[in-house]
């Protein structure tokens, strides 16, 4: 018989990272009296370098907090055999200032609990029960982690010879007895990739088990066996991988080798990885406000919270919106109502929906009329203001581009930009494009008269984007069609000087265009054009591209685990300067084990587009299963993306992607 199988299996899971309850998982009885050592503990040697000076930030105490690891068993010959996976969660609890875990399914052991855990003067400690058969023989207090953290220290929880055992494996009517000794071992620094961030610094803890049965029958001292588990913790992250090396119940079979990866950390205020897009629930307080949350339009964000304004359900041509006020996990604060008579009275529609933060408060901008665009003013959370719907613009030569959008808006400074293509007669059957400019105070209030850019006869203009920065307002377009050129035009806030020229870039095909400030400098991106669906071209301050004859190409975005990048990918504004925040869906092998490859979606930050031969890599944020259905906006709340979005039923749901700190 495995005496060890029986200590690992059945009283050792929870040691160094599981979850549960405060109390003991098996009765204690009184304490052993004092038995000499074990003789099984290894000499760990000299002491190292202090590898971190203050252990504390290796593990996480939240009441709340929850990981989500990757579980990985080789069962067999890998060769012949796939291996198994599984997904454990550990959530902690905090009751009276003791903290315990709860765990899901450790090592695909099934529900455990452990705790207490503790931290006190810079050690973090837990005191484990052993028990052989599921009869308590020892307990001993772990410790995972001590400040300050060293290379090669030892310290020691169980080294006993000769514990009385209940069993009698030899059957020779008298108990036999154990062994035992357990400690744990700083081995030292690793540095090492998770699925959801790269280049991770751990620290990895061995703690170890020696167990040796000794047979009443003759006195006969079993072999020793031994197992190992494996622990690595980052700061801030608590721990972030775990493997249990140790003899299969089933002596004829292989040891086994179990292993558990961070996925996903969610640590209420600081995480890392996701939590998985689902549809928002409306508190049972407000169903009456807002039944459903149906085809979200518009978003945008105010630091601690979000706003997404959402179409009033089974309303074509739609007739009202419902503000949803979302806090920074997606959950629902607030909802208010609007009937389009008491937002803009009069109205013949009620589409093209924008939501603009100025300041402190939300404007509403939207086409009121075949040929108008009317602003209103709300608060932050979206409260309408009382104040009268302005009309921004009235022109009957409006037309829709060939992305359907007849007007584009952009805030900057203390002013609004829109722009909108006028399309009119230029004689002898040509028509006249132009594409025109206007700015507005934050009132609707307008601030000189409307500009033309630039006109062109006989030629399209369109798939235009518009940004500010750097204190200009920067315009792009296509001219010419699907194969014409890629134009852009910036315009100084200050002094009003415009500027207006043909970019060198090839690609002229590329459709979806979209502008983002780069701080300095601007990001122009395409998407959904094959072969390659996600393009992107850095342009400096002045608007000049970084390379010549530089093409809207990925180079810039490339890394191991970016490949193969499908359709409906997007690029949003990033966090600080020089990034850019990509939402690349993509079709390949998401993890190491699949057996086949899958759509999964991939969030990742880049300041890669410095204008070097050779960017850096970008910074992965998110690897996640492919997102069902589509992402409206990803919408920055201080260490946190929401992205929001709605179901192939066109519910709003939201998901949520840690940033690092």
């Amino acid at each position: 018989m495995s005496g060890l199988a029986l200590v690992i299996g059945l009283s050792m899971a929870g040691c160094g990272g599981g979850g549960g309850d405060a109390a003991p998982r098996f009765a204690t009885v009184p304490e052993l009296p004092a038995l000499p050592p074990s003789g099984l503990v290894t000499a760990p040697g000299s002491t190292g370098p202090i590898l971190f000076a203050d252990a504390g930030p290796l593990r996480v105490l939240r009441h709340n907090a929850a990981w989500t690891y990757r579980g990985v068993e080789q069962r067999g010959d890998p060769a012949a055999t796939r291996p198994e996976v599984y997904t454990n969660t550990v959530t902690m609890t905090e009751s009276g200032g003791v903290f315990s875990e709860a765990v899901g399914n450790r090592y695909m052991d099934g529900l455990d609990g452990f705790g207490p855990l503790r931290f006190e003067d810079g050690r973090y400690t837990h005191t484990e029960n052993i028990a052989i058969n599921g009869n308590h023989v020892a307990s001993g207090t772990f410790v995972e982690l001590s400040s300050p953290v060293r290379q090669n220290e030892q310290f020691v929880a169980i080294d006993r010879k000769g514990i009385p055992l209940t069993d009698d494996f030899d059957g020779d009517g008298t108990k036999d007895k154990v062994n035992i000794a357990a400690w744990t071992r700083v081995i030292g620094k690793e540095m090492f990739d998770l699925p959801n961030r790269r280049g991770v610094e751990t620290v990895r803890v061995d703690l170890t088990i020696r167990v040796q049965i000794v047979l009443s029958r003759g006195n006969v001292v079993a072999p020793i066996e031994e197992g190992v588990k494996s622990f690595w913790y980052a700061p801030g992250l608590g721990i972030v991988k775990r493997r249990i090396d140790r003899t299969a119940e089933n002596p004829q079979l292989p040891r086994r080798v179990v292993t558990e990866t961070l996925e996903s950390f969610d640590g209420v205020s600081t995480g890392l990885g996701y939590l998985p897009m689902a549809k928002t629930a409306i508190p049972p307080e407000l169903a009456a406000t807002a039944p459903g949350l149906h085809r979200p339009v518009a978003a945008v964000g105010f630091g601690t919270h979000a706003v997404v304004a959402v179409h009033l359900p089974d309303q074509r041509p739609p007739n009202g919106i419902t503000l949803a006020q979302l806090d920074n996990r997606g959950k629902v604060l607030a909802l208010r109502k609007y009937e389009l008579s008491e937002l803009f009275p009069g109205a013949t529609a009620f589409d093209e929906l924008r939501l603009l933060r100025v300041g402190e408060e939300l404007r509403l901008v939207a086409r009121t009329g075949w040929s108008a665009v009317s602003m209103l003013a709300f608060d932050g959370n979206g409260q309408r203001i009382l104040r009268t719907p302005v009309l921004l613009q009235s022109d009957g030569s409006m037309i829709r581009d060939l992305e359907g959008n007849s007007y584009r808006l952009a805030q900057g400074g203390d002013r609004l930009w829109l722009n909108w293509i006028r399309e009119g007669s230029a004689g002898n059957g040509l028509y006249q494009r132009a594409m025109m400019l206007r700015s507005f105070d934050s009132a609707g209030a307008p601030l000189g008269a409307e500009r033309m850019v630039r006109s062109a006869t006989g030629r399209l203009i369109d798939d235009a984007a518009m940004v500010f920065a750097d204190n200009r307002l920067a315009l792009s377009w296509r001219e010419d069609g699907l194969l014409g050129e890629r134009r852009l035009a910036l315009v100084d806030a200050a002094s009003g000087a415009l500027t207006e020229r043909a970019l060198d870039l090839k690609g002229g095909d590329c459709a979806g265009v979209g502008l983002v400030a780069l701080q300095p400098g601007l990001a122009l991106s395409c998407r959904e054009s094959m072969p390659a669906p996600l393009r992107v071209a850095r342009l400096d301050a002045g608007g000049d591209l970084v390379l010549a004859g530089a093409s809207l190409s990925g180079e810039a975005l490339q890394a191991p685990w970016l490949t193969k990048v499908g359709e409906g990918s997007r690029v949003f504004g990033g966090g600080g300067a020089g990034e850019l925040t990509v939402l690349a869906n993509q079709y390949g092998q998401l993890w190491p084990e699949d057996s086949g490859t899958a759509f999964f979606a991939t969030v990742l930050r880049t300041r890669s587009l410095d204008g070097r031969p050779a960017g850096r890599e970008p910074q992965l944020l998110a690897r996640m299963p492919a997102l069902d259905g589509t992402v409206l906006d990803a919408v920055p709340l201080g260490n946190r993306l929401l992205l929001i979005g709605s179901d192939v039923f066109g519910s709003l749901q939201t998901a949520l992607v840690w940033l690092p700190e």
